[in-house]
Formats: structure tokens, sequence, C-alpha cells
């Protein structure tokens, strides 16, 4: 669990929701449990025949790498979308799982270099016991994930950074928060029709790539804590958010009822912070710009109907 490959690997299923994944991501290899290696080792201290020679120690299971990051993701829970890119070339490798794990390049480098090559074990010289190595791949996935103490090798860690963003948006006369939060979840699907879709279920959003099975975010809103100036809407789920049910959407009136304020709270995002800033920040930006021109359209249009 405190191997630096395997750091690498976890961060990458928690950090990413959607992998695009070069060529040598389907090659082989073999990996073993820790408890299983030290089996085999206190084996060599006591048995003098196994002493001084060479041997080959594998897993019961042999699995490609998207395979192990499939598999380590349904222990944490954290699916990730596997696209496979045969054309990306190994120096952008490097530097991409270098920039998303927060491992230093040093490290990196000879790691994805050494990935290019299956990592199995020869018959010839295969441990003699094959009983000490017999944890299944689940088994000692699940054991490795379990420990979450910082990993031995030291490196620049992204810091942890919590989103605040707020917008003031027009407020149509004779309208207060409660029906702009009620508006945004009826106009979402309508803005949001293609790549990304939007599904309503009462007083849950849930915004979905392609499939409702990826879930990127998820909207509750929060009746018991809102009241009819100020809606909280909370984020409980989805790829994108690396906590739950903290951060929060706020609408709120300001400004004598003329404006609504729309206020991201304590939002923790899963994806590693240079990108968040370029990707889903953005997005962010230009709904609420978007939600905003929809509001002021409900203006312009509350003004027609009066003439």
């Amino acid at each position: 669990p405190h191997g630096s490959s395997f750091t690498i690997l976890e961060r990458l299923i928690r950090r990413l929701p959607i992998m695009i994944c070069p060529a040598w991501t389907k090659t082989l290899s073999q990996p073993v449990a820790l408890q299983d290696i030290i089996k085999a080792l206190q084996r060599v201290f006591r048995e003098e025949n196994i002493q001084g020679k060479i041997y080959d120690v594998g897993g019961p299971e042999v699995v490609t790498y998207q395979g192990l990051i499939q598999k380590a993701g349904n222990q944490i829970k954290k699916t990730s979308t596997l696209i496979t890119l045969n054309i990306i070339p190994l120096s952008l490798s490097r530097l991409w799982v270098s920039l998303v794990t927060g491992v230093p390049k040093k490290l990196v480098y000879p790691l994805v270099l050494s990935l290019r090559y299956e990592m199995l074990a020869v018959k010839e010289n295969a441990w003699p016991y094959p009983e000490d190595l017999s944890t299944p791949l689940d088994e000692a996935l699940r054991l490795a994930l379990v420990d979450e103490t910082k990993p031995a090798f030291k490196g620049h860690v992204p810091e942890e950074k919590d989103v605040r963003s707020i917008q003031r948006l027009v407020l149509p006369p004779g309208r207060d928060a409660e029906w702009v939060a009620n508006e945004y979840y009826n106009w979402l699907p309508v803005f949001f029709s293609t790549l990304i879709k939007v599904q309503l279920e009462g007083d849950r959003c849930t915004f979905y790539l392609f499939d409702p099975k990826l879930k990127l975010l998820i909207l509750q809103k929060s009746p018991e804590r809102s009241s009819s100036d100020r809606q909280l809407l909370y984020i409980v789920g989805g790829f994108l958010s690396a906590r739950q049910e903290r951060g929060r959407l706020e609408f709120r009136e300001v400004l004598d009822r003329k404006y609504v304020m729309a206020a991201i709270h304590e939002f923790r995002p899963s994806l590693p912070w240079f990108i968040y800033r370029w990707s889903q920040a953005i997005i962010h930006l230009i709904v609420m710009k978007a939600f905003g021109e929809h509001l002021k359209w409900h203006v312009i249009s509350n003004k027609k109907v009066l003439v």
C-alpha cells in the first residue's frame, strides 16, 4: 500500500472520473499482496533450500493495468470511464501522470517507462510454494486501500482547496429566491441537452455524461434549511465532487430584492486544481452567465406584458 506505483494508481482513480489511457495500460501484470510477500520472506528465513536463489513472485491473477484500475476503483466505489487512445506518446503520459498525481517526475518517469513491459512470473523461476501467494487480487486491493497512511516517497502533493464562487443575477419583479431555484432546475435540462445532460427527480438534479450511470454532480434541494428568500442546494454526489454534503449552491435575495446572489460554498472538486480551473470552473461560470441571461429575459418579458 505504501509503494509509489500503487499510490499513483490510487490517486488517478480518485481524481479522474474519465481517463484517456495510452496503449501501455493494456500491458499484463501479476500483482501480489503485501502480506503474501511477507509470507514468502518469512519462509526464506526458515528454509535453507530456497536461500541464495532467484524467484519470480506473482499473485494468483494476471490483469492489465486497465483491469487493475477498474478493480481498485470498485473497492473505493470510484468507477472510472476508460478510453483507450493508442497514439498518446510516452512522454506525454509521463507528464500527465505527474501533474495529476503530484508525484515527482523523477519517480514517475522510470515507473511509466517500465509499464511498457509485461511483469509476469516466469514458470521456470516461479516461487515453489504457491500457497504463500494465494490472496485474491480483490482482497489484496481492499486491504491496501484501507490503509490511508501517507506514502513513503516525498513529493509535492497538491493542496486541497475549497471552491467559493459568487455571481449576482437579476431577480425578476414579483419573484423570490425559491422561484429562482425552481426555475434553475427547469432551465438546466434545456441548457444541457447534448454532451452533458440533466435528470430531474423531485428535489434532486443529476448532471451526467452520455449515460445516467456516469454521474458528474448531484444537487439536492434542502427545504428544511431553505426559505423563500434563501435557497440551499447541496452537492451530494457525483464524480466531480471529492466531498459530499458540505458543498452547496445558494440563491439569496440581496439589494432590496432586485438581485439574487448565486454562490458556491465549500465545494471541493475531485479534479486536480489546475485541471478544475480550466475546465469545470469555466463551465460553471458559463452556466451561471447563461442562467443570468435567462432571468433577464423574464424581466424583459414581464415589461412587455405590462406595456
